[in-house]
């Protein structure tokens, strides 16, 4: 009797089994047939594929990385994307995905008994920078009555700094690494490419976020296109990335002969920007480059160079890549490097008339509030466009924008942890025996040693999207010296 009972309490289980099984999807595909029929069915798709790749990005933070990246630092147009809104304060994709992973290191180190934080000399810095920034935020906010969202707005792009934790902590061994430099190559490719596509086909038709237009250059306009994408700073990293791995890491002559096309592709990009920062630091950057190279290495940049200029030359002498779109280019550039050298036109230029503005103010406000500056979201000038022009929180100088917002406290905090960090990629980069891992550890460290030539004249500190590169950049190189000390400690026992 007893086994009877068992048996059909069996059956009875299995038939609430097999009926739950085809009653969910049934119930699923209904209420998401509701939904679609009475919503907007591209919010539909958009947050189903919202949730996915938050859930991912928990359960695996590299992931939750290269999402932020490639949103905030790529071609999409993350302003069109839904956002969550909770009373006055809005939450972007990106914003959702950063904090669950902040609030994911925390929930580890409560739970995890494995799980420890991975210090490094640059957190205690980067930690009081953030401390400095969001007290000068609030100073701002409850003292000068700058508008809480517009404060907050900007502190939300300060936060993504703490890109550099989130790496730091869950990027731990050599794969994940190796998966996180790849995709990031693989987004700067894409961004390269498309803005290639933008180039040919004009600005008429804008396919990616960031700037689009004419190219110009004292008050000349030219028939090429200037685009400053998200992913500029992704771009320039990439580009002196691959010079580091093919003129100082690589010690075959000429293998992997691929790695020439990315030269080109991002080198390409990079002029397609005519921001002349990135075209000084990229030539700074080559003469450290040849400083640091052996004879073979230098030997091997001239012939490169050298083949590259003949392919050039006999490809437009021979029609190969002429026409009026080509040529306007080459003008718009040559232009743009003739203004280089050209002291007393730029001198007299409007650029450098605003800029000469944008310093006094700055100079001002810096001077009544040395410590923790004026706050962020607060205005440090007044009009100089009547009756608006919609500039008065920025400037294009990256030191004087970090002191005007968070002063000089805030300004040494940051040096620190950006020289800090620089410095240590320099000091391991030659004991790391991993090609791929050396090549990026050089490579972001004397990215990062141009960053800090191109901030005087361009805002990358500030910069939402380049925020994003710096963090993880740095992150990396962290997670490459603990994963080195670790083989090598190992080695010894």
């Amino acid at each position: 009797m007893n086994i009877s009972l068992q048996k059909n309490g069996s059956a009875v289980s299995g038939s609430h089994l097999k009926y739950n099984l085809i009653a969910l999807p049934v119930v699923l595909g209904i209420v998401l047939g509701l939904i679609i029929l009475l919503a907007d069915y591209r919010l539909v798709v958009a947050g189903g594929i919202g949730v996915v790749l938050i859930a991912a990005s928990c359960m695996r933070p590299a992931l939750g990385v290269l999402v932020i990246i490639g949103i905030i630092a790529s071609i999409v147009f993350e302003e069109g994307l839904p956002y969550l809104t909770i009373g006055t304060i809005s939450l972007h994709f990106t914003d959702i995905i950063l904090l669950l992973l902040v609030a994911k290191i925390v929930y580890e180190l409560i739970v995890s008994r494995d799980f420890h934080l991975a210090r490094t000399p640059a957190d205690v810095p980067l930690l009081l920078f953030l401390a400095i920034a969001l007290t000068s935020t609030l100073v701002a906010v409850y003292a000068y009555d700058v508008d809480f969202n517009i404060a907050m707005r900007e502190f939300r792009h300060f936060a993504y700094y703490l890109m550099f934790f989130i790496v730091t902590s869950f990027v731990r061994d050599k794969k994940t690494i190796k998966f996180i430099l790849n995709v990031m190559f693989g987004i700067a490719t894409v961004v390269a490419a498309v803005m290639i596509i933008q180039a040919i086909i004009g600005p008429s038709i804008q396919l990616m976020p960031g700037r689009v237009e004419a190219a110009r250059t004292f008050g000349t306009t030219y028939q090429a296109t200037r685009i400053l994408p998200p992913g500029q700073l992704l771009l320039y990293v990439s580009l002196i990335t691959v010079l580091c791995e093919i003129f100082l890491v690589s010690k075959g002559s000429f293998q992997k002969s691929y790695r020439y096309l990315f030269l080109i592709t991002f080198g390409g990009a990079i002029l397609l920007t005519f921001n002349r920062s990135y075209w000084v630091t990229i030539l700074f950057c080559l003469v450290i480059l040849v400083c640091s190279s052996t004879i073979l290495q230098k030997a091997r940049m001239i012939v490169v160079g050298v083949v590259f200029l003949a392919l050039l030359v006999l490809a437009v002498q021979f029609g190969v890549l002429r026409s009026d779109k080509v040529d306007g280019f080459i003008q718009a550039v040559a232009a743009r490097v003739e203004s280089l050298y050209d002291a007393e036109r730029i001198m007299h230029s409007a650029t450098i008339k605003w800029r000469k503005m944008e310093h006094f103010y700055a100079a001002e406000s810096i001077k009544d509030h040395p410590l923790i500056g004026i706050g962020l979201g607060n205005e440090y000038r007044p009009y100089y466009i009547k009756p608006r022009d919609d500039l008065t929180r920025y400037i294009h100088n990256g030191y004087y924008g970090i002191t005007l917002k968070t002063g000089f406290l805030g300004l040494a905090a940051y040096l620190c942890f950006f020289i800090l960090s620089l410095v240590r990629g320099v000091l391991y980069w030659k004991r790391v025996d991993d090609h791929a891992l050396k090549t990026a550890l050089v490579g972001f460290s004397l990215s990062a040693t141009g960053i800090m030539i191109a901030v005087i004249i361009n805002p990358i500190f500030l910069q939402w999207y380049s925020i994003v590169i710096i963090a993880t950049m740095f992150g990396l190189n962290e997670a490459i010296i603990r994963l080195h000390k670790s083989e090598t400690h190992m080695i010894n026992e």
